[in-house]
């Protein structure tokens, strides 16, 4: 039998992850993988465990009990600098930009991250800037951007600290029909540079768009998980949460 490659190793495993909170379980023992170059979903009702799964694996707080592994090798409980620096950023669905601050010198704090120089750090907040659609702005500051512009703003932070796994929470919320389109472009855009990417989301169209495996939680649990055709026909997540969902996403 040959040995596992590093091509086979899932960049993300969640073993059993839990987290308490003074008695209070908000994740019950989580599994799942996160295979490099795909983008998956996870979806489930209000108060089912999303962000704080998001929490744990980017090392905001750890985990009762359970291992998060990247690329094989332990990550559970790390600081969220470390992680960060091993390869997992994230946005945040509450947007806190430098307000007088300049769009790229927002984008350019992330960049000093991953790179030693100024002038490196400055070439390559300008280069992710344009990526993300916020050339127009990026000497403006980031308190005149719209509700879009700072979530573009939010996502150009994250990139800039050259990640392989992107945790993207809600990217869509209040935004427009209009405006998710131009995003959800963006976002195939990345994983075609090879950025893996996990997502939380409530604009099901959107969901079932990107997706190349979607994750359900349910009251902290996982519920179930597939291809967005299996879960989209699964009765069980039907029943517990899809609902009208469901009927938006086929529209």
């Amino acid at each position: 039998m040959s040995e596992p490659t590093a091509a086979d190793t899932p960049l993300l495993r969640l073993q059993g992850v839990t987290k308490t909170f003074s008695g209070l379980t908000a994740l019950d023992d989580v599994s799942f993988d996160v295979q490099r170059g795909q983008i998956t979903g996870v979806i489930g009702p209000n108060g089912a465990g999303k962000t704080t799964l998001f929490n744990v694996i980017a090392g905001t707080f750890p985990p009762t009990s359970g291992e998060v592994l990247l690329r094989g090798e332990r990550v559970t409980g790390l600081p969220a600098h470390r992680i960060a620096r091993a390869g997992i950023a994230r946005t945040y669905q509450l947007m806190k930009p430098f307000g007088t601050m300049s769009v790229r010198d927002n984008v350019m704090i992330a960049a000093l991250q991953r790179h030693d120089s100024m002038d490196a750090a400055r070439t390559r907040a300008s280069e992710i800037v344009e990526q993300v659609g916020l050339g127009t702005w990026i000497d403006d500051t980031a308190g005149e951007l719209s509700t879009a512009g700072r979530k573009r703003l939010e996502l150009a932070r994250a990139l800039a600290l050259d990640p392989d796994l992107l945790l993207l929470d809600e990217v869509l919320a209040g935004l427009v029909p209009a405006e998710r389109a131009p995003v959800i472009e963006l976002l195939t855009d990345i994983r075609a540079t090879g950025v893996t990417m996990l997502f939380v989301e409530h604009v099901m169209a959107a969901v079932m768009r990107l997706s190349d495996e979607i994750v359900v939680l349910h009251h902290g649990e996982v519920l179930a998980s597939g291809t967005p055709d299996e879960v989209a026909n699964d009765p069980v997540v039907i029943e517990a949460y899809l609902g009208e969902e469901q009927a938006i996403a086929e529209g």
